[in-house]
């Protein structure tokens, strides 16, 4: 299947400067290598980039997905937006949308192909009134291809005039298409390593121990918040021991994440220790001036358990 031609009734040849153009495709790849780091953050620093150096009115990415029932679904994930416009991030018609009623859509962007047309000139009435009730005059939707399939597709808005495509624009955004299909693996990865290097373990009745491996982000520490909470509702936990064995150094806005998790389990009215300390890490904690009658430490996961077993009347001890 090919893609619809591009509408030219009525159309405004938009020349969009050439090197503004590729300044603004590099400024959306810089962003997307730091995806790992801060995935949405990223994500709103490449689609902006992009519009205004297009200068179009809004830019945005949609995730296909099966919902409860099996159907195939779209849903928008990230957005930006002129200033001027009305942003849809929160447009509840935008969440969950059958992919059916998109008309073709999900067969020309499955086949790796682009839409671009005058919303007034398209014949799928479902679709056109959707898109008229946004202010979209003329739209350009490229697919984001993962391992071959369909994850999604960027989307670019113009709510001012009708516009025709140049071919060195569509092949430009097709590149980036292709460099976000590629930051999302990584990110899925990467995702998964985090979920790997954080596990939760119960190593007692109402004590689990969170081995911390690398860097900790502010993507990986609000996931850390999320699961040390659901788990003091979820397993009763009453005590966290956030092991740092396999940190070898820790910068002070890791610490400060520390502390965050520490304050959010208590809000629950669990305890926090952070266990395995290395001499580095006692320096740094020094070294940042903190409260520490805020922050309980121990060398080791064993000392660690041993005073929250301590605390309960328990004594450990050692088989000769």
């Amino acid at each position: 299947m090919t893609a619809p031609p591009q509408s030219h009734s009525a159309t405004v040849d938009m020349a969009v400067d050439q090197e503004a153009l590729l300044r603004g495709i590099a400024d959306a790849s810089l962003a997307l290598l730091d995806i790992e780091l801060n995935y949405a953050g990223a994500m709103d620093r490449c689609l902006g980039a992009v519009g205004s150096a297009l200068s179009v009115d809004r830019v945005y990415v949609f995730e296909a997905h099966p919902n409860t029932a099996g159907t195939t679904c779209v849903s928008q994930r990230f957005e930006w937006s002129r200033d001027s416009i009305e942003p849809q991030i929160d447009n509840p018609e935008l969440q969950d949308l059958p992919f059916e009623i998109l008309g073709p859509w999900e067969a020309t962007l499955r086949a790796g192909q682009h839409m671009a047309f005058v919303v007034a000139d398209y014949p799928h009435k479902a679709t056109r009134e959707l898109l008229e009730s946004q202010d979209i005059i003329s739209i350009l939707v490229l697919p984001i291809i993962l391992h071959g399939e369909l994850w999604g597709f960027i989307g670019f808005d113009d709510c001012t005039r009708p516009r025709r495509w140049r071919d060195a624009e569509l092949a430009a955004l097709s590149a980036l298409g292709g460099a976000t299909g590629a930051a999302i693996v990584r990110s899925r990865v990467h995702e998964t390593v985090l979920e790997i290097s954080a596990p939760l373990l119960q190593v007692w009745e109402g004590v689990i121990a969170v081995p911390l491996v690398g860097r900790l982000t502010p993507d990986r520490a609000n996931r850390l918040i999320e699961s040390v909470l659901g788990a003091i509702h979820g397993r009763d936990a009453r005590d966290v021991l956030l092991d740092i064995t396999g940190m070898s150094a820790i910068a002070p806005g890791e610490l400060d994440m520390v502390l965050r998790t520490f304050r959010a389990a208590r809000m629950l009215g669990a305890r926090c220790a952070l266990v395995g300390t290395s001499a580095v890490v006692a320096q740094a904690i020094v070294n940042a001036d903190i409260d520490l009658a805020s922050l309980s430490t121990h060398a080791s996961l064993e000392s660690g358990l041993a005073q929250i077993l301590a605390r309960r009347g328990l004594e450990v001890r050692r088989h000769a």
